[in-house]
């Protein structure tokens, strides 16, 4: 794996937590139910097929009907990457899709105050994006590939939340 990619970490998941620590969704990578009483709820939507998404969907309905989710830090997942994601352009593409994807997850269903106050959030934080990137590129790639998956996830909220069509990541 290129240095860039080993030094942006992009493969990981991100912050780790204390054991216990309530979360507001999870992903299907490494995931223990402990109470039936979700059985009911526990199949992901078809329409996240060809987009993904699929198990963040799931792990946020669970919260919002209740279910307690938390962060168990002892429980560590490896995951083979394999090459055709080790580039630039894949990054890109799953950071436009995350930030569509979480857009439909999250302000689904929300007032045309919350939808547009979400748009002006990322409208604004696109710009500051846009206008950081130049000076990314002065410290390495990792850093600027870090910059523009930002760029990329914020445009892919706005998109979807003027729109409604998401790249297919699976197609």
């Amino acid at each position: 794996m290129p240095d860039w990619l080993i030094k942006g970490d992009f493969f990981s998941a991100g912050k780790r937590l204390i054991t216990g620590s309530p979360q507001q969704h999870g992903a299907s990578n490494n995931t223990l139910i402990h109470n039936s009483k979700y059985k009911s709820e526990l199949k992901f939507a078809p329409e996240y097929g060809l987009t993904g998404g699929e198990d963040t969907e799931l792990f946020h309905r669970l919260y919002l009907i209740g279910a307690k989710l938390v962060w168990c830090d002892e429980a560590v997942v490896y995951e083979h990457v394999t090459e055709n994601r080790l580039n630039i352009i894949w990054l890109s593409k799953r950071s436009l899709r995350s930030g569509q994807i979480n857009a439909l997850i999250f302000y689904k269903n929300k007032t045309f105050v919350i939808a547009l106050s979400q748009i002006l959030k990322h409208f604004s934080l696109l710009f500051a994006t846009i206008l950081i990137f130049p000076f990314a590129l002065l410290f390495g790639k990792a850093t600027w590939v870090r910059i523009l998956r930002k760029i990329m996830n914020n445009f892919g909220y706005l998109s979807m939340l003027m729109g409604n069509y998401a790249y297919q990541e699976y197609k």
